[in-house]
């Protein structure tokens, strides 16, 4: 449908913008947006990420953004483990992001268990329980 289409092309535009941020600073701290696109929703791991390990920064979840092609109902765990301990499973859950009767939200950390996402961690995001919703676009911003 030409709908659906015109609220993916906007869901992508929206993400490539705030992709762009990753070459900012803020307060001197690196700012670092992930990105996260797939299609279709499904109850499954749809990323697993890795801070290497370098300076030993350790960043935090500024903010959030979750985008769908439809209105519908998502939710969204972030799970978060040491190397040592991967991988991370729902007992490692940080914070869920979700949706409830719309095709577009965002927020902060609030709620989460932590916000603080140190280098050599492995970040899962995991897609719990969705309906009607096809595609979306997760975004998180670290600082």
């Amino acid at each position: 449908m030409a709908i659906e289409k015109d609220v993916v092309t906007r869901i992508v535009d929206h993400g490539e913008r705030l992709a762009r941020l990753e070459t900012l600073e803020s307060g001197g701290a690196p700012h670092h947006t992930l990105l996260l696109q797939t299609t279709p929703a499904t109850a499954a791991i749809l990323a697993r990420i890795k801070l290497l390990p370098g300076s030993g920064y350790t960043y935090h979840i500024a903010s959030w953004a979750l985008g769908a092609d439809v209105s519908g109902d998502i939710d969204i765990d972030l799970w978060l483990d040491s190397d040592s301990n991967y991988p991370p499973t729902a007992a490692d859950i940080i914070g869920t992001i979700s949706l409830s009767s719309a095709d577009h939200g965002s927020g902060n950390a609030s709620g989460f268990s932590t916000d603080e996402i140190p280098h050599g961690y492995w970040l899962f995001i995991y897609c719990d329980t969705f309906a009607t919703i096809g595609a979306i676009t997760v975004v998180l911003e670290l600082v």
